[in-house]
């Protein structure tokens, strides 16, 4: 051994050749996108979680609101449906709710599936395009009214919704499951003597491309001609996927023959996850 190498011990040290290190650079690369996939995932099953936890409290609060009018509220796809509960819920209105509630600010007559819940959940908005909702009046005669001086007797609403996700929407207030501009509202769809017969929101083509949401149908209970429907004798709640914000089309529940892209990630009251996680 030299005495120059004794002097200087780190000159015996082997350098990285540029293969090694481009090997590390991939290494490091792919350790790198495993961690960014993880997350990934890690947060959309957070915000689906948080979803279905949300939908769950929306069911308490119609659970509430049954118990209060004797029937869940309609879904406002059959206008006779609305005319007979507000008969049933409020048996002494004698007035004419479309065009009370037209004198409040409230377009009931152009109320759909994609708003019915903000409504009859929340009640009466407190002012003309306000987000803040009132509940109902205990006014047995005119339930549709706002609060009056000396006269603040209400039914509070049945569900707190948090008005960052409250949007005017084509005129009426509609629930999105975050504050993102392009994702689905709340859909809700009541079930009416057994079934959904000809019940479907015409959406818009932001929350739905295929131009429509229909509730679904259950492949584990067949029945002639085809399947019976999800909880056909209560009601469906359904919003888009977390990654895509967009309802899609298909509507066999859970078997998905007939899911387009869009519909594996939409999220329901009945599948507890996404409907992509249900499917056999």
């Amino acid at each position: 051994m030299d005495a120059t190498s004794l002097r200087n011990p780190a000159s015996n040290r082997r350098a990285f050749t540029l293969v090694e290190l481009l090997v590390v650079i991939v290494i490091i690369g792919i350790l790198a996108g495993l961690t960014t996939a993880v997350a990934f995932k890690v947060r959309v099953a957070a915000k689906v979680h948080s979803v279905v936890s949300e939908m769950a409290q929306l069911e308490l609060a119609l659970e509430s609101y049954k118990e209060k009018f004797q029937e869940y509220p309609p879904d406002f796809s059959d206008p006779a449906a609305v005319n007979r509960h507000i008969t049933r819920a409020f048996p002494k209105y004698r007035g004419d709710a479309i065009a009370d509630l037209k004198q409040l600010g409230v377009p009931i007559d152009s109320m759909d599936p994609g708003a019915a819940l903000v409504f009859w959940l929340g009640g009466i908005p407190e002012s003309a395009n306000s987000k803040k909702l009132t509940g109902f009046s205990k006014d047995v005669r005119n339930p549709f009214t706002r609060d009056v001086p000396g006269n603040r007797s209400r039914y509070k609403p049945f569900f707190e919704f948090n008005t960052e996700r409250l949007r005017y929407v084509d005129g009426v207030l509609r629930y999105f499951p975050d504050t993102s501009a392009t994702s689905a509202p709340y859909v809700y769809f009541r079930a009416h003597k057994g079934g959904y017969n000809g019940q479907e929101w015409n959406a818009p083509e932001k929350y739905a491309p295929g131009g429509s949401v229909r509730p679904l149908l259950d492949t584990n209970v067949p029945v002639s001609g085809g399947f019976d429907w999800v909880n056909p004798h209560t009601y469906q709640i359904i919003t888009g996927g977390i990654t895509d914000g967009k309802i899609g089309e298909g509507y066999d529940y859970p078997l998905g023959e007939t899911y387009d892209d869009l519909r594996f990630d939409d999220i329901t009251n009945f599948a507890g996850k996404t409907l992509e996680d249900k499917m056999p």
